[in-house]
């Protein structure tokens, strides 16, 4: 009996003490860590000095790089430390497919806010995936019009811009030397010049420079270079040649015509179109090789290093953080209409399944507010979706906006609305390219919208 007695004591003791225990740990019993997976998941307990039961939690699942998650992660955790709602960031390895997407929403699984490319806001809209924004949030409506119009779809907006992403051409400064002077052409034939030396006009270019008696590194067999299945980036790159141009009547857009006052910038325009001519480029197809889309840095990167490779187009967040000598970046403002490049952006949107709204609403705002967006600036060099950033002129950040993106600009709407039938008409142009498409399938798929001019 003393043994059962003391075996007794011993289990009430113990049991009194986890109690005890689990009293203290409170805090780790609020936040349940997500199941494993390949996903890379932030998930801390917030250091706010609220009452556990004022904390509610939101998921937000995003597709960034190591280096701009931590940033994420930081905002976020002042966010926490701010308002006590906890949110946990999950960072995917791959961009989600769009039967992916629908998985997770009719599963309800999904995350309360998803950060995405603005292009696909308008599709997951229009399947019902997605709640509207409302204008009282005054989230991402201080974003230029020509952004906010991508997002807009029966009346209302359905996503929040979060950072504008321009294309640059990156080019090796070493093989180019004796090429090139101060700046890089700006139309096809001034590119003629420097690319082929062997050619008439190539030849008399050196001779002016002075440079006929120089020693030239031979130039690669690809001259150009961009992601393949990138549609936004084979459009900047034939907008850089100077091959696709806008124009009102039948004459190129100039820079001058950009910020004419009293011309108003809506989304029909006004006989304002988009012309052409790809075609120039036959007998030089076979210095355009695309990289693969899984490319890796070594056959992307090195080889442009190396002189392989003599340009590339490639995000304005990609070159940031590559780029190193004997590369440069060509800043979008040192190119003038009616060349030009392209632009992309990524945009907050919150699910339709979302049981917590006013929350994400909260947390949109917030990670989109001047404030936050300017640090994104300072630190990583992430270009803002706020308008007044570009007003105010913040360091150089003009130098990384093509013309017709920055927010006094005309007509950038209208351009983008002229765009939209061209897109089918960008994955003919690539195919004719690579020479799986004749010059004929080229001009009927371009003469097949009313839009284009011809």
């Amino acid at each position: 009996m003393p043994n059962l007695k003391k075996l007794l004591v011993a289990v009430i003791m113990i049991f009194v003490s986890l109690l005890l225990l689990s009293q203290f740990h409170i805090d780790d019993q609020l936040f349940v860590p997500s199941q494993p997976s390949t996903n890379e998941v932030a998930n801390r307990p917030p250091k706010a000095k609220k009452s556990p039961e004022t904390w509610k939690q939101l998921r937000v699942q995003v597709n960034l790089s190591p280096i701009s998650f931590i940033q994420l992660n930081q905002a976020n955790q002042t966010f926490i430390d701010e308002t006590g709602i906890y949110v946990e960031l999950v960072n995917t390895t791959d961009k989600l497919t769009d039967a992916e997407w629908f998985n997770q929403l009719v599963q309800e699984y999904s995350a309360d806010i998803m950060l995405s490319d603005s292009v696909s806001v308008m599709g997951f809209a229009k399947k019902g995936w997605l709640l509207p924004i409302e204008q009282s949030s005054n989230a991402g409506f201080s974003s230029p019009a020509w952004l906010m119009n991508q997002l807009k779809w029966n009346g209302y907006t359905w996503g929040v811009p979060a950072q504008i992403d321009p294309y640059v051409l990156v080019w090796n400064k070493e093989l180019m030397a004796g090429r090139t002077k101060e700046s890089l052409p700006s139309n096809w034939e001034e590119w003629k010049r420097i690319l082929d030396p062997s050619s008439q006009e190539g030849a008399s270019a050196l001779l002016e420079r002075g440079t006929a008696a120089v020693e030239l590194r031979a130039m690669p067999q690809a001259w150009f270079a961009w992601h393949d299945g990138d549609k936004e980036a084979f459009l900047s790159l034939i907008r850089r040649l100077g091959l696709l141009w806008p124009e009102v009547n039948q004459a190129p857009l100039m820079r001058a015509d950009w910020y004419a006052k009293g011309v108003a910038d809506n989304a029909q325009g006004s006989g304002l179109k988009w012309n052409q001519q790809l075609a120039q480029l036959e007998s030089y197809r076979a210095h355009f090789i695309p990289w693969g889309e899984k490319a890796s840095k070594t056959d992307t990167w090195d080889l442009l290093r190396a002189g392989r490779v003599a340009f590339g187009i490639v995000p304005y967040s990609e070159a940031v953080a590559e780029v190193s000598e004997p590369l440069a970046i060509e800043a979008p403002a040192d190119v003038h209409l009616p060349a030009g490049q392209w632009a992309t952006s990524r945009s907050y949107m919150i699910a339709s399944s979302s049981q917590h709204e006013a929350e994400a609403r909260q947390w949109i705002d917030y990670m989109t507010s001047l404030a936050v967006q300017r640090e994104w600036y300072d630190t990583l060099s992430v270009l803002p979706a706020h308008e007044q950033a570009y007003i105010d002129r913040w360091r150089d950040i003009r130098r990384w906006l093509p013309d017709m993106f920055l927010p006094q600009a005309n007509q950038g709407a209208a351009l983008f609305h002229a765009m939209e039938p061209i897109y089918g008409w960008i994955g003919t142009a690539e195919l004719w390219l690579k020479g799986a498409a004749t010059t004929e399938q080229l001009q009927k798929e371009w003469n097949h919208s009313s839009t284009i001019s011809r």
